[in-house]
């Protein structure tokens, strides 16, 4: 009896996937990881290069068979390129950009407080003012986004004791009001806010 010989897929560049949020996103100074993962990888054929303001200690993971962790931390923020490469052919996808912020100081949140009826309640066509406040009279990587039913238009005004935000709307309906230090929403943010 004769039996048909299987044969063993070949793996190229395009039958590599990967992922992970070390791809996109991460903090300077933190570790951030992605994984490159195809059945039948050989670690050996696979490279990763990362390109940016400067340059990242990285490591890799073999532990799980067809896949490979990779781990790197930038030491400053700003934009990386990440290439990854199989058999020298850029796998899909690759260069992935990667934005690097600063981290959030976990600390001085707390202290950064929001106030005004127009956190609840907002009129259309005027605009409305919230007022942010800290305990240290310098605030600094204030940053603020609104999303609604319309196309709000916002208006930061930075003073030395605190911040002020006015926003006004056109549209009535629920918006979203989010104010965050360093990427990081501040105490109550999102405020959920009724224009009408």
């Amino acid at each position: 009896m004769l039996f048909a010989r299987s044969k063993s897929r070949r793996v190229t560049a395009a039958h590599i996937a990967v992922s992970g949020n070390g791809l996109n996103i991460g903090f300077a100074g933190d570790e951030c990881k992605f994984s490159i993962s195809s059945p039948g990888l050989l670690a050996t054929h696979c490279s990763v290069g990362i390109e940016g303001p400067t340059k990242p200690s990285i490591r890799f993971s073999t532990e799980t068979r067809g896949t490979i962790d990779c781990f790197w931390t930038p030491p400053i923020a700003g934009i990386y390129k990440i290439f990854v490469r199989y058999n020298n052919d850029q796998v899909r996808g690759s260069p992935f950009l990667c934005r690097i912020d600063n981290p959030p100081n976990q600390a001085l949140l707390p202290r950064i407080r929001c106030s005004g009826e127009a956190l609840k309640t907002g009129f259309l066509n005027i605009y409305n003012e919230v007022i942010i406040e800290e305990a240290n009279p310098i605030i600094r990587g204030i940053s603020i986004s609104m999303d609604g039913p319309g196309q709000p238009e916002i208006r930061l005004l930075r003073n030395p004791q605190n911040h002020i935000v006015l926003y006004r709307c056109r549209v009535p309906g629920i918006y979203q009001l989010h104010i965050k230090h360093e990427g990081s929403h501040v105490s109550g943010s999102p405020f959920y806010i009724q224009v009408k």
